[in-house]
């Protein structure tokens, strides 16, 4: 995605694109495959890779059995179903972890939210709301904890020194 600054013209924009089409090519190659939300397809829950399976005649919504995650009903509602699901299950482990960790710093979270953030994996306002991408549940749980810790860590130093933004950029790149 070329995000183009407000004072930028979009000819500035597109040829800053072009000047740099090698490095964006080595990166969208480094890119890994996308996983399609279909029987039989691989993806990771909490760091365990499951197979996705699923049951048209069966009720019951989204569970886990046998190194499975089974998704109930028809099939043109499985993603959505098993998106819901994650996301519940983001909620589940997110919340109670962060108020965890924010009480051992003795400072208070006003508000958990699991979001579909395509730019971020948390934040944290000013006001103690912190805010996480619903897709940490499909990374193993030390990289859960790091990021929940990172953002509940801002309920006490809010500031975003420039040393710390370069190193957070330095290790994206």
């Amino acid at each position: 995605v070329l995000v183009q600054p407000r004072r930028m013209t979009a000819r500035a924009a597109l040829e800053f694109a072009a000047s740099r089409k090698d490095w964006i090519a080595k990166h969208l190659a480094a890119l890994p495959a996308r996983v399609e939300f279909t029987d039989g397809a691989a993806i990771p829950f909490r760091g365990r890779d499951y197979v996705l399976r699923l049951e048209p005649k069966g009720r019951g919504g989204v569970w886990i059995a046998d190194n499975a995650i089974v998704i109930a009903g028809r099939s043109e509602h499985a993603r959505r179903r098993l998106v819901d699901w994650l996301k519940a299950e983001a909620k589940k482990a997110i919340a109670p972890l962060a108020h965890a960790l924010a009480e051992n710093l003795t400072r208070k979270v006003a508000r958990v939210t699991v979001r579909d953030t395509t730019t971020r994996w948390g934040s944290c306002s000013p006001d103690g709301r912190l805010s996480f991408s619903w897709r940490l549940i499909l990374a193993p749980d030390h990289v859960l904890t790091y990021v929940i810790a990172h953002e509940v860590a801002h309920l006490k130093h809010m500031h975003r020194s420039e040393e710390h933004t370069s190193e957070l950029q330095s290790r994206e790149t």
